[in-house]
């Protein structure tokens, strides 16, 4: 059996060509051959077949296709249904995908042992497999999936194959085909650099500067970017009549290491041991986890800058929590990390499953740091982990996750008085402090010893130099809500960590938040609620997981006890009631 995709979709049985009726039933055929004797879900062939919206008789037809399938193969092939999906056993079918890789792989490493000769009949022989655009007559669902990557190794064989001629002095023949290639690839600039070595070998210095102006200023017109440095050390060599390189070193357009981390906070205090654990931290990966407000960012950005330079190819960022906006996917931050890693927007896969793979390889040679900050779901944090490599990783977030028990947690709980101290002092000035210690106390018992309501208060002082601290313990003090007072970004923090909670958590800990005390027993959480203690203890357990409840001391007799932060506590009281989310279940 042989089987075609580098252009119509074709078998042949020896002299028989088997026919297959319609585009369907080739893309269903295609389809299994890219897959390399994987499983192929139902649910991926739908979306191949018809798209996003597959017919409620999909399953059902694809079933007939398979079984039309099955009686046209030859006895060595065969189509296996396999857990939810199909796969295509080739046997010892020829498949010409299959060959023009091997063919090409042939080719480069040849090039890259300077065997010109052999490189370049392998890589003649690799191009010449293909008949056309592959994959020339499926559905555009699979020919916009798949034809970017194979027109893309097309162009990368192609590109090898000339630096072959180019080596074995064939610049004369080549002026005409790279002149077209040029023309028809105008961002592709190592056909670009190849055709200016063959014009300037050919002794047309003029004419390959011509080549370089032009693409400068398409370059810049059309992407707002420069040439390469690539392209430019070929620009360079012909100015100094050197003989430009007969090779392309294939490097990322990506000149600049990835440094994506957020400014680092001046004034960040304490968590010394924090810092320590997470700064030594080499080839470990560590999730920092705490209330609303607490710190977890700035903790994680002040580590990771304390380490950058561990990782000396760089540091890549995400902020995946979506406060005030929606929370990027998975998708959309792979394609942010690939970008700066290099890798040119038309060889970024087009399935999530692919940029995790190439994400993945990318960083498996490399000593990177990755730092996701605000990560809310499983769903969003697994497809960013990188696989076995040197990279450090720090994941914040409020909740705790089941990927966390693959990672070393630390649960940050507020500052103690020192530290809040400490804190405000940077803010407000140590003079201010001095004058005032036990309004500073004071203050800082109001904040709750939380780090953004330290940082609002910190930040009202320095911006009002003429108030004492004792009178902006009594405007919070005198105030309906010391969370109001303290400004907008401390109540929205909380009410976005709130908002959060799934289920019918949140009416929970609204009555809880009416106990006379932030500090209560199991016994009056289970009476607040109206439900039985067992039951309670599992909300509690919930709400402890999310950072918004934290346990407290139990009592004498050793039952269970829990504490609600003051201004959580207050935040939530005052929080709308209309909201979906806060309706009681």
């Amino acid at each position: 059996m042989e089987f075609r995709v580098l252009g119509p979709v074709e078998a042949r049985d020896g002299d028989r060509r088997l026919t297959f009726d319609g585009a369907k039933p080739r893309t269903v055929v295609a389809a299994l051959l890219l897959a390399r004797e994987t499983e192929l879900t139902d649910a991926r062939l739908g979306t191949l077949l018809w798209g996003s919206a597959p017919p409620a008789t999909a399953t059902s037809q694809i079933h007939t296709y398979m079984s039309r399938l099955r009686k046209r193969l030859g006895p060595g092939c065969r189509i296996v249904r396999q857990h939810s999906g199909y796969l295509l056993r080739t046997g010892p079918a020829w498949v010409d995908r299959l060959e023009f890789e091997r063919l090409s792989g042939l080719g480069q490493r040849h090039l890259a042992a300077a065997r010109y000769e052999l490189a370049a009949a392998q890589l003649t022989s690799a191009l010449a497999l293909w008949r056309g655009r592959a994959l020339a007559d499926v559905t555009d669902f699979l020919a916009n999936a798949e034809g970017p990557r194979l027109e893309e190794a097309r162009l990368a064989a192609l590109e090898s194959r000339i630096d072959a001629d180019l080596a074995l002095g064939r610049h004369t023949l080549l002026v005409p085909e790279l002149t077209g290639l040029v023309a028809e690839h105008r961002l592709r600039e190592r056909f670009r650099a190849q055709l200016m070595t063959a014009l300037y070998r050919c002794h047309r210095q003029a004419d390959a500067l011509a080549v370089y102006d032009r693409g400068r200023r398409i370059l810049a017109e059309e992407l707002g970017v420069s040439p390469s440095e690539a392209l430019d050390r070929v620009y360079y060599a012909i100015l100094r009549r050197d003989q430009p390189g007969t090779g392309w070193t294939i490097r990322s357009r990506q000149t600049v290491r990835p440094a994506m981390l957020p400014a680092d906070i001046a004034t960040f205090t304490g968590r010394a041991a924090d810092l320590t654990l997470l700064a030594a931290g080499a080839r470990r990966r560590f999730m920092v986890i705490g209330m609303p407000g607490v710190g977890k960012t700035a903790l994680a950005v002040r580590a990771s800058h304390a380490c950058a330079g561990e990782f000396p190819d760089g540091q890549l960022y995400a902020d995946l929590g979506g406060a005030g906006r929606r929370p990027p996917d998975p998708a959309e931050v792979l394609t942010w990390f690939l970008r700066a890693l290099g890798t040119p927007d038309h060889a970024i896969p087009a399935t999530v499953d692919e940029r995790i793979q190439l994400y993945r390889s990318r960083l498996a040679r490399r000593r990177m740091l990755v730092l996701l900050d605000g990560v809310a779901a499983d769903a969003q944090l697994l497809p960013l982990l990188p696989g076995e490599s040197a990279c450090l990783v720090i994941v914040t977030g409020r909740t705790w996750l089941g990927t966390a028990a693959e990672l070393d947690v630390i649960d940050l709980d507020v500052l103690d008085p020192s530290e809040s101290l400490a804190l405000l002092g940077k803010l407000a000035g140590p003079r201010r402090l001095a004058a005032e210690p036990a309004a500073a106390e004071r203050l800082a018992e109001l904040c709750g010893h939380l780090p953004l309501a330290l940082r609002a208060a910190g930040a009202r002082l320095a911006a009002k130099g003429h108030w004492s601290i004792s009178h902006l313990v009594r405007r919070i003090t005198a105030a309906p809500s010391i969370v109001d007072e303290l400004g907008p970004r401390v109540r929205e923090t909380i009410e976005h960590g709130c908002r959060n909670l799934a289920g019918g958590l949140l009416p929970g800990l609204r009555r809880l938040a009416t106990l006379p005390s932030p500090e209560f027993p199991l016994w009056a959480a289970a009476r607040a609620l109206a439900i039985a203690p067992r039951a309670a203890e599992d909300i509690l357990e919930h709400l402890i997981d999310t950072r918004l409840v934290r346990p407290a001391p139990p009592d004498a007799n050793g039952q269970p006890r829990y504490r609600i932060h003051a201004l959580v506590r207050q935040t939530i009281l005052n929080m709308p009631t209309h909201d979906k989310n806060t309706r009681s279940a």
